[in-house]
C-alpha cells in the first residue's frame, strides 16, 4: 500500500523540521520532517500513527529497490531499519514529484528524535572544530559520548550500547556497499517509554548491492573493481582519504581499534547468505533478471572481500599484539 494512501490525507497532520531550523552542509540543505496527527487517535499502541519522521527523495526504479531491499537487509541482520515505500506523491512541504521513497518510522507518545547536526553542534565549537559532513569515525564516537553521557547524563553502559549500533551501521554499510551515510542519513532518538538513547531506525539504504548504479555488468572483476574503488562517507583520518578500497580500510580499523563491537557487528551481518539474497529477490517480480544477476554476483563479490579483510586485520592485529610484547 502506498504510504500516501495510508495517510490519506497529509493535511490530517502538521509538520515540522525535527530540529526546528534548516541545516546546510556542502551547499545543500537537508529535511528531515516530524509530521503530528491533529487528531491523535489509539493513543495507546506503540505505533499507532500519530507521530512518525519522515525522509524522501525522488528516484528511479533501481533506487527504489534498493531502498527497501536495503531496509530489509538491515533488519535481518543488524535488526534496524526504518520502513520504506513508494509514494505516488512526495509528502513534504518542499514540493511534489511524480513519485519517490519514504522512509519513515512511527513514533509513540514522548519518542524524540535527535538530529546527528544537533549532536555535532553541541559537541563542537567554532574554536574547536567547523562542522563537517564527513567527520572521522573516533570524532562521531567522541560526539555520541559527550550527547549519552553529558547531555542525557546517561550511564557507560548506555554509551556502549550506542557506540554498538553506531559501528553495526558502519559494519552494514561498508559490507553491502551502501556509501552516502553522511550526517543527514542517520540520527538517534530518545524512546519515550524506555528512555533509551538509540541509533534512529536506518534510511537511505538504497545503494546497497549497486542499485544505485545504472549500467549493470556480468563480469565479476568488474564488480570487484566497483567495490574496491567506490568512495565511502566513513573517515579513519583527519584528511579525506582518497585511495582504493576505502571501505575495507574502514572494516580493518575497526576490527583492529574496535574488535568487541566490530566482531559483534560480523556475526550479525553473517545472518544473510546469498540463498536469502536469492529469496528475497524474487519478492519483485518488477525487477528485471539482469539487475537481479547482478544483484547476487555483487553480494558474492562483498562476501570474498569481507574474507579479505578479516585476514588483513588478523595479520595486523598479531603484528600489534608481537610489538606489543617486545616493548
Amino acid at each position: 500500500m502506498l504510504l500516501i494512501n495510508r495517510l490519506k490525507d497529509v493535511e490530517m497532520y502538521t509538520f515540522k523540521i525535527i530540529d526546528e531550523t534548516e541545516y546546510k552542509v556542502d551547499d545543500q540543505y537537508y529535511h528531515i520532517w516530524i509530521f503530528k496527527r491533529k487528531k491523535p487517535i489509539h493513543v495507546n499502541q506503540k505505533n499507532n500513527g500519530n507521530v512518525f519522521v519522515f525522509k524522501n527523495s525522488s528516484v528511479t526504479d533501481d533506487i527504489y529497490f534498493g531502498e527497501v531491499i536495503g531496509s530489509r537487509i538491515a533488519q535481518a541482520t543488524i535488526g534496524n531499519a526504518c520502513q520504506a515505500e513508494l509514494a505516488a506523491k512526495q509528502i513534504s512541504p518542499m514540493g511534489h514529484s511524480e513519485h519517490g521513497v519514504s522512509s519513515y518510522y512511527y513514533f509513540a507518545e514522548g519518542d524524540k528524535a535527535i538530529a546527528t547536526h544537533y549532536i555535532f553542534k553541541q559537541y563542537f565549537t567554532k574554536e574547536v572544530q567547523k562542522q563537517n559532513d564527513v567527520p572521522t569515525i573516533d570524532t562521531v564516537l567522541k560526539a555520541l559520548s559527550y550527547m549519552v553521557l553529558q547531555e542525557y547524563h546517561r550511564d557507560y553502559a548506555e554509551y556502549e550500547r550506542v557506540k554498538q549500533q553506531y559501528i553495526d551501521m558502519i559494519m552494514f554499510d561498508c559490507k553491502f556497499g551502501n556509501y552516502d551515510r553522511g550526517l543527514p542519513n542517520w540520527m538517534l532518538y530518545e524512546d519515550g517509554v524506555t528512555g533509551e538513547i538509540k541509533l534512529y531506525p536506518l534510511y537511505d539504504n538504497e545503494a546497497v548491492l549497486g542499485f544505485d548504479q545504472r549500467d549493470v555488468t556480468e563480469d565479476s572483476e568488474e564488480i570487484i573493481q566497483y567495490l574496491k574503488y567506490q568512495k565511502t562517507r566513513y573517515r579513519i583520518a583527519e584528511r579525506e582519504i582518497d585511495i582504493p578500497d576505502i571501505a575495507g580500510k574502514v572494516i580493518q580499523f575497526l576490527l583492529v581499534k574496535y574488535p568487541k563491537e566490530a566482531y559483534c557487528s560480523l556475526e550479525k551481518i553473517k545472518r544473510f547468505s546469498v540463498e536469502d539474497l536469492k529469496n528475497l529477490l524474487e519478492e519483485f517480480p518488477d525487477m528485471t533478471e539482469e539487475r537481479k544477476r547482478y544483484t547476487l554476483k555483487m553480494m558474492l563479490a562483498s562476501d570474498l572481500l569481507l574474507d579479505q579483510y578479516q585476514e588483513k586485520a588478523a595479520l595486523e592485529m598479531k603484528k600489534k599484539e608481537e610489538k606489543e610484547q617486545r616493548i
